[in-house]
């Protein structure tokens, strides 16, 4: 992550503040610009006793420590996101993605198979002795759910089970042990890949 700050002053009857603010992380680039327009400046010296008027945005009335104070605060509270919300990357826990061979591999290693579609999507055909328990119910159904075994969540395109997949997590289930089918029942049959109605 790198930060530049450019700051450009001009004394004329304008007196613009222009803040450029380049902030790059690791997946996009944001480019802000504020622009102030201040009042005037006089300066004095602390020996001399003269008075000083801080610079001031004419239209806020908040001066420059204001707006410094905000970019620092603004900046540690997005530096605070990714370590508590971002799951897949930053080394913190995660569920396992997995291809179509991978989830094979798990559920003829004894996984258990959770659709979270709802019961008529279900019942269009799903993979071999899956459970269905659809999402909005799981939270509900954790009991149902074991925490000793690996866990195959499936939907149709992979976007309900990985939502599965993170509310397992937070209810303390071990990461190693969630799967989420990438792609969903969309490319499991697109594989041409058993299903049971």
């Amino acid at each position: 992550m790198w930060l530049a700050t450019r700051l450009s002053l001009s004394f004329g009857g304008a007196d613009t503040l222009l803040y450029t603010i380049f902030h790059e992380s690791r997946n996009f680039l944001e480019d802000i610009s504020f622009r102030c327009r201040l009042n005037r400046f006089r300066f004095s010296l602390p020996l001399t006793g003269q008075r000083r008027e801080k610079p001031m945005c004419s239209v806020c009335k908040r001066g420059l420590p204001f707006w410094i104070g905000l970019l620092i605060l603004s900046i540690l509270a997005w530096q605070a996101i990714p370590a508590t919300e971002r799951t897949d990357d930053s080394g913190s826990k995660s569920y396992q993605k997995l291809t179509i061979e991978q989830a094979e591999k798990w559920i003829n290693e004894g996984a258990l198979v959770i659709d979270v579609r709802e019961p008529f999507e279900f019942a269009e055909g799903h993979i071999p002795q899956a459970k269905n328990i659809p999402l909005g119910e799981l939270s509900h159904r954790l009991d149902e759910v074991p925490k000793d075994k690996r866990l195959v969540l499936v939907c149709r395109s992979g976007n309900r089970s990985s939502k599965a997949a993170r509310l397992l997590l937070d209810q303390g289930y071990p990461p190693d042990a969630i799967g989420n089918l990438e792609g969903g029942m969309l490319r499991w049959q697109a594989e041409g890949k058993p299903i049971e109605r």
